[in-house]
C-alpha cells in the first residue's frame, strides 16, 4: 500500500460495491508513508510489526529467532554458541547507533537481517578453526567488515568506526568466562546453554544511553534539538493541513491548488526576503568588479568567484519570490497567468526549489537558505571592498563563505607561487591559534586564521577537545578555538604516500561543510587528552555553521 497510497480511495469504493463471500479476507501490507488516507486505516484491523527498541530487546529477538537446527549443530561447543551471541550484540549495537545520527553514523544504514545472515555464514565457515582454538581473528574481522556489515557503508570514517567495533568484539577476549561489554558490569558467560545467555542479556540496561556507544554525553542534547526541529516542521504542516474525511478525500488534489492556503504558508518567506534583501547591494558590487582591472592572484579570483556565486543566487531567489508574489497578488481570478503550483507547494513546505540548489547547496530549509545566502553575500561584498588588495586574507569565517573548498584551493595555489613549489608537493598544516605552529625550519607561505567552528559530538574545555565533561563546568565551549591553516612542502617523498600522524597531544578531527556531514573538507589537528579510539567512536567533528 505504501507504493500506491492514492489508489486506496478507489480500493475502498470497490470494496463497498463488491459482493463478498462469507470468510472473505483481504491482507494488505504497508510501510510508513506519507499521503495515507487515515479514514481507510480505521476500517481495517491493524497489526503492527516493528523491530524491538534497544540493544537488550534486539539481542533477545535474535536469540529467539536462532533456529533449533542451527543450535543443534554447535550445542556441544560453548565457544561456537558464544561467538554467535557476540555477533548478535554487534548487530544490535550497529543498529542502535543509528539513533544518534550524525554522531553515531553519518547517515542511516540498513544493517538488516541479510547482514546478520551473512555473518552467520562466515561463522559457519570458521567453526572448525574456532573449536580448535586456532581462529584467525583478523580474518573474521575483515570478512565481517567486507561481506556482512560494511557493504552498505559509504563514509570512510564510518568504516573506521565499524572496524573498531569488530576489533573489540571479534577477539579472543570475548570467549573469556568473565567477559563484560557495553560499558556495563554484566558478565556474559561462555556456555553452551542459550538460557544462560538470555539470563545475562536480561541484565542489560532497558534504555541505551550515549555512553554505551562511547558517544559524548552531549549527543542527547544534539539529538533532542534535531527532534525538536522535526516536531516544529510537523506542527507547521499540520497547522495548514485540513482534516481528512471520506467526503473530502475526493477533493484532496484540489487542496494543493488553493492559493489562499499556499499564500498563508509562503508569506513568512516573502516577508523575510523583503526584510533582508533590501540591504544587499551585491549586483552593484559585481558590476563594479567587472568594470575594474583584471584579477590576477588566487585570492582575487576567490573573491570574484564568491561575488559571482552570491549574485547568481541572489538573482535566482529574487526572481522566484517576485514571480510567486505576483501570482499570489493576482489571485485565482487571473486565468491568463500560468501558475506553477509545484513551486508554490515546495516553498509552502519550507523546502528548497531545484533552481536554488543549482546555484548553491546551502541549508535544507527555505528560511535558513535565505538567511545563509544574505549573510554570505554581504560578507563577499565586504571582502571585495576591504581585502581585494591583500596578498591573501588573514582572518575568515567559513560560515560566510559559499565554497570552502575553493578557499583552501586558493590558499594552496598562493603558497605554491610564494614557495615556488608544485601544488602536489604541498601538505595542509593546521593548528589552534594559541599554539605555536612548527614548520621544522621550512619556508612558510600565507597563513589564514579560521573563526571558531561548531563542535558536534564533543566540547572544548580549556582549549582542548573533551568527550566527557561536567555539564556544570564554566570552561565548556561548544565552539572550537580559532584555527590557523597553511600549506607547507612535504619533508620527504615518503610523506606523500603515508598519512601523517599528528603530534603528541593532538588528534585529527574531520571538518565538514555542514551538519549533515555530506562533504569532508579536511582533517584538522586538534589538541586533546582523549584516546584516539574514544574520539573516533564518539563521532566528534568540526562543522561549518549555516549562518
Amino acid at each position: 500500500m505504501c507504493i500506491v497510497p492514492d489508489w486506496l480511495s478507489d480500493l475502498d469504493r470497490e470494496l463497498e460495491l463488491l459482493k463478498k463471500r462469507d470468510g472473505f479476507r483481504l491482507w494488505l501490507t504497508c510501510e510508513s508513508t506519507s499521503g495515507f488516507n487515515e479514514t481507510i486505516m480505521y476500517k481495517f484491523v491493524k497489526i503492527l510489526y516493528e523491530f524491538p527498541n534497544g540493544i537488550k530487546q534486539k539481542v533477545r529477538r535474535m536469540l529467539q529467532n536462532f533456529t533449533l537446527s542451527e543450535y543443534r549443530g554447535i550445542s556441544k561447543d560453548a565457544k561456537l554458541v558464544k561467538i554467535r551471541v557476540v555477533i548478535f550484540i554487534v548487530a544490535a549495537v550497529l543498529q542502535e547507533r543509528r539513533k544518534f545520527i550524525p554522531q553515531g553514523w553519518s547517515k542511516y544504514y540498513e544493517f538488516g537481517e541479510a547482514d546478520l545472515k551473512a555473518a552467520m555464514e562466515i561463522l559457519l565457515w570458521l567453526d572448525k578453526t574456532m573449536s580448535s582454538g586456532r581462529c584467525d581473528w583478523t580474518i573474521l574481522q575483515r570478512l565481517c567488515e567486507n561481506v556482512a556489515f560494511g557493504g552498505r557503508i559509504s563514509n570512510a570514517r564510518d568504516i573506521k568506526v565499524l572496524q573498531r567495533y569488530l576489533e573489540e568484539f571479534c577477539s579472543a577476549e570475548v570467549l573469556s568466562n568473565r567477559w563484560t561489554t557495553l560499558n556495563t558490569k554484566v558478565i556474559v558467560p561462555t556456555s553452551s546453554q542459550v538460557l544462560d545467555y538470555i539470563s545475562a542479556i536480561s541484565k542489560f540496561p532497558d534504555s541505551d544511553e550515549p555512553e554505551v556507544f562511547h558517544l559524548s554525553n552531549y549527543t542527547n542534547i544534539n539529538r533532542e534539538i534535531e527532534h525538536s526541529k522535526n516536531i516544529i516542521n510537523e506542527l507547521r504542516a499540520s497547522y495548514y493541513k485540513k482534516p481528512d474525511s471520506a467526503e473530502e478525500s475526493v477533493e484532496r488534489e484540489l487542496e494543493s491548488t488553493d492559493l489562499n492556503k499556499l499564500e498563508k504558508q509562503i508569506k513568512p518567506i516573502l516577508a523575510l526576503w523583503k526584510k533582508l534583501a533590501v540591504k544587499c547591494t551585491i549586483q552593484k558590487t559585481l558590476e563594479d568588479m567587472n568594470a575594474s582591472s583584471q584579477l590576477a592572484s588566487p585570492w582575487q579570483l576567490f573573491i570574484a568567484t564568491e561575488l559571482r556565486t552570491a549574485a547568481k543566487c541572489f538573482q535566482e531567489v529574487h526572481h522566484t519570490l517576485s514571480l510567486i508574489h505576483n501570482w499570489l497578488k493576482a489571485g485565482s481570478k487571473n486565468t491568463k497567468t500560468a501558475v506553477d503550483f509545484n513551486l508554490l507547494q515546495t516553498l509552502a513546505e519550507n523546502q528548497i526549489p531545484a533552481s536554488w540548489r543549482r546555484c548553491w547547496c546551502g541549508p535544507t530549509t527555505a528560511i535558513d537558505y535565505i538567511r545563509g545566502l544574505v549573510l554570505r553575500a554581504q560578507a563577499a561584498e565586504v571582502r571585495y571592498r576591504s581585502d581585494i588588495h591583500l596578498e591573501f586574507g588573514q582572518k575568515i569565517d567559513l560560515s560566510a563563505v559559499f565554497n570552502c573548498g575553493t578557499l583552501f584551493s586558493s590558499l594552496k595555489l598562493t603558497n605554491s607561487v610564494q614557495l615556488k613549489t608544485s601544488c602536489k608537493d604541498l601538505q595542509l598544516v593546521t593548528n589552534v591559534v594559541n599554539n605555536s605552529m612548527e614548520h621544522g625550519g621550512q619556508a612558510v607561505g600565507s597563513i589564514i586564521t579560521i573563526a571558531p567552528l561548531k563542535v558536534d559530538g564533543a566540547v572544548f574545555t580549556y582549549g582542548k577537545l573533551t568527550i566527557k565533561a561536567n555539564a556544570d563546568s564554566r570552561s565548556l565551549d561548544h565552539r572550537s578555538p580559532e584555527i590557523s591553516f597553511t600549506f607547507t612542502p612535504y619533508t620527504s617523498a615518503e610523506d606523500k604516500t603515508t598519512v601523517q600522524k599528528p603530534a603528541a597531544g593532538f588528534l585529527k578531527l574531520p571538518l565538514y561543510s555542514n551538519v549533515s556531514r555530506e562533504k569532508l573538507l579536511c582533517l584538522v589537528d586538534t589538541p586533546t587528552t582523549e584516546a584516539a579510539d574514544l574520539v573516533l567512536l564518539s563521532g566528534a567533528a568540526l562543522i561549518v555553521p549555516d549562518f
